[in-house]
C-alpha cells in the first residue's frame, strides 16, 4: 500500500516539475520576444537619431503628403456641420385649401407632431398669417379694398437633421402632395442641395486624393528604407553568417517604418491644426457679418487616433515591401 501511494506521489511531483519547466520555458520565450522587439526598435531609433536631417527631411515630406487629403476632410466636415446648422432652419410649408375642414386640419398636424421624421410643427391659421403680413409690411390700404383675407392657412414643418437630406426632402414633400387637405407645398432649399452635392462630391475626391497620397507614402517610406538597408548592407551579411534569420532582419526595418509613419502623423496633425487656428479667426469675423457663430472644428480625438494609425500602417506597409523585396534578392 505505501509503494503504491509513493508511485503516485512520484507521478504527481513529476507532474508538477513538468508544469514548472512549462511555465519557465513560456516565460522565457516571452522575455526573449519582448527582448529582440526592444532591442530591434532601440536600433532602427538610433539609425534614425545618427542621420537627424535625413530623416527630418523625410518625415517633413511625409507629414505634407498626408496633411492635404487631411486638411481637406476637415474642412469638408467644417461645411458638413455648417450644412447641418442651416438645415435645421429649413421649413416645408403645406397651404391648406380653403374649403378645408377644421378636423381635417386638426388631423394633420397631429400626424406630423407624431412624425418621429419631423422636428418640429406649427400651424398658422388665415387670421394669424395675415397679422404676420401686416407686422412685416403696410398691406392696410390693399386689405381694405378686400372683401376677405385671401391668405390660406398653413403647417410648417422643420425634418430633423437626419432626415434633411434631398432624398429624405423629397419623400417628405411627395407625402405632404398627396395630403386630400394640402393645397401646394413648398421648400425653399436649392442652395443647401448644391451644399449636398458639392459635399458628397468632395467626399470623393478626398477618397481619391488620399489613395493617391497614400501610394506616394508607401514609396517613399520603401525607398528610404532601401537606401538604409544597402547602407546597412555590411551589418546584414555579418548578422547572416552568425545565424541571424529573415525576421530578425526584417524586424529592425519595421520598426523604422513604424517611426517614419508615426512621427509624419504626428507632424501632419499638428500642420492641420495650426492652419485651421491660423484661419478660425477670419472665418468666425466672416460668420458674425451672416449673424452666424459658426467656428471651424479641429479633428476630435478619434480623428487624431485615425490619422497616426493610418500613419503608421502606411509606414508598415513600406517598410515591409522593402525589405522582402531586398531579401529576395539576398
Amino acid at each position: 500500500m505505501s509503494g503504491f501511494f509513493r508511485k503516485h506521489a512520484r507521478k504527481h511531483r513529476l507532474a508538477i516539475l513538468a508544469a514548472a519547466l512549462r511555465r519557465d520555458k513560456k516565460k522565457n520565450f516571452l522575455l526573449t520576444y519582448v527582448g529582440r522587439h526592444f532591442s530591434a526598435a532601440l536600433t532602427s531609433l538610433d539609425r534614425l537619431i545618427c542621420t537627424p536631417v535625413a530623416s527630418l527631411l523625410t518625415i517633413a515630406v511625409i507629414a505634407i503628403a498626408l496633411s492635404l487629403p487631411v486638411g481637406l476632410y476637415v474642412l469638408l466636415q467644417n461645411a458638413k456641420y455648417l450644412g447641418e446648422n442651416l438645415d435645421r432652419g429649413t421649413q416645408i410649408s403645406l397651404y391648406i385649401k380653403k374649403n378645408a375642414e377644421a378636423s381635417d386640419i386638426k388631423e394633420l398636424v397631429s400626424k406630423y407632431q407624431n412624425d418621429f421624421k419631423i422636428a418640429n410643427v406649427r400651424y398658422i391659421s388665415a387670421e394669424d398669417g395675415l397679422v404676420e403680413l401686416q407686422k412685416s409690411i403696410d398691406v392696410t390700404n390693399i386689405l381694405a379694398e378686400l372683401k376677405e383675407n385671401p391668405l390660406p392657412a398653413v403647417v410648417v414643418i422643420t425634418p430633423k437633421p437626419a432626415f434633411s437630406a434631398p432624398l429624405a426632402v423629397e419623400n417628405l414633400l411627395n407625402e405632404a402632395k398627396a395630403e386630400s387637405v394640402v393645397e401646394m407645398v413648398r421648400v425653399d432649399r436649392v442652395w443647401l442641395e448644391r451644399l449636398y452635392y458639392i459635399i458628397n462630391l468632395g467626399k470623393q475626391c478626398v477618397l481619391a486624393l488620399f489613395a493617391l497620397f497614400a501610394i506616394s507614402v508607401i514609396l517613399i517610406i520603401g525607398n528610404t528604407i532601401r537606401l538604409a538597408m544597402q547602407n546597412a548592407r555590411t551589418e546584414i551579411s555579418v548578422l547572416k553568417l552568425i545565424g541571424a534569420t529573415d525576421a530578425y532582419v526584417r524586424r529592425q526595418f519595421l520598426y523604422t517604418g513604424f517611426y517614419y509613419g508615426l512621427l509624419s502623423s504626428m507632424l501632419s496633425w499638428v500642420i492641420v491644426t495650426g492652419t485651421l487656428l491660423w484661419l478660425a479667426e477670419p472665418v468666425r469675423r466672416l460668420a458674425l457679418t451672416y449673424g452666424s457663430n459658426f467656428a471651424l472644428r479641429t479633428l476630435d480625438w478619434h480623428g487624431i487616433i485615425f490619422l497616426w494609425g493610418i500613419g503608421v500602417f502606411l509606414g508598415l506597409c513600406g517598410a515591409w515591401l522593402a525589405v522582402g523585396r531586398h531579401l529576395r534578392k539576398n
